[in-house]
């Protein structure tokens, strides 16, 4: 018998959870412990961080999540409200710590960064330069592709690159190496990094001007989602294509800018 292949097989990991909400509220109430509790340790034991013996498939993660709303649905039967009323100065500064001290740690820990900011904001490096000079560590995540902006962060300390259309997996892979401190390798980031040198630098409202343009926007309707005006728009967009001729790159239409910026990452195309 293969048992490599047993140990990836679904009924290897339901026997073990099966073996482990019999025998682990047993357990842990023979030591005078709260049945959960056992529920909790052996669940930790098992699980990644630790002996890491189950096999990942799409089952286990279901039966996990209504496992942990399980355990929400038994804390709320155990919850008194008289006695909740009673000590609600209490109860109240108790949830608002649990809730901000790991909002605190997680964040001094990660952060998770679009390289896109919106209008009149900070080019995505100068932040990320600020981020990791104040002790975060940085992940991009971006639905646009920008090789010349992923590039300028990476090298301003950014951990990595996801698109946000990748799956959780590999952002909880990405999230993963970042607080490690570590950079996290992925073909999307290896994609920009290979990525020709014919991107022109565009400044964070060139970018945005090219982008709502290129996506089909008169030009009236660019300026009001920028808040400034069409001679404005226009100055924009005529840099835009200055610097794509200085490339080598000519977009003298409405066409060849929505082909450019698809090229660039500056959109995505449309389904």
């Amino acid at each position: 018998m293969d048992w490599a292949a047993v140990q990836q097989g679904p009924a290897f990991g339901f026997t073990i959870v099966g073996l482990i909400i019999v025998f682990g509220p047993l357990v842990a109430e023979r030591l005078r412990l709260p049945g959960l509790l056992g529920l909790l340790t052996f669940g930790a034991l098992i699980g990644p961080n630790m002996l890491d013996v189950l096999p990942r498939f799409a089952g286990l993660q279901a039966v996990g999540s209504i496992g942990v709303l399980y355990l929400i649905f038994l804390a709320g039967l155990q919850l008194d409200l008289e006695t909740f009323v009673r000590y609600r100065v209490i109860s109240a500064g108790f949830g608002l710590l649990t809730a901000v001290i790991p909002m605190a740690f997680g964040t001094a820990a990660a952060l998770l960064l679009d390289i896109d900011l919106g209008p009149g904001s900070r080019p995505s490096e100068q932040v990320t330069a600020d981020l990791v000079a104040a002790g975060r560590r940085v992940l991009l995540v971006s639905a646009l592709g920008e090789a010349s902006r992923i590039r300028s962060a990476l090298v301003a300390g950014a951990l990595g690159y996801v698109p946000k259309r990748a799956g959780g997996e590999t952002l909880h892979a990405a999230v993963e190496s970042a607080l490690r401190g570590e950079v996290h390798v992925s073909p999307d980031l290896a994609a920009v990094m290979m990525a020709a040198d014919d991107t022109p630098q565009l400044s964070t409202q060139e970018s945005t001007a090219l982008r709502l343009y290129a996506s089909g926007l008169k030009l009236e309707s660019v300026a009001r989602r920028m808040n400034v005006s069409p001679s404005t728009v226009r100055e924009y967009l005529a840099r835009v294509r200055r610097k794509y001729a200085g490339v080598g790159r000519e977009v003298r239409t409405k066409t060849d800018m929505y082909a450019a910026a698809i090229k660039d990452g500056f959109i995505e195309p449309r389904d």
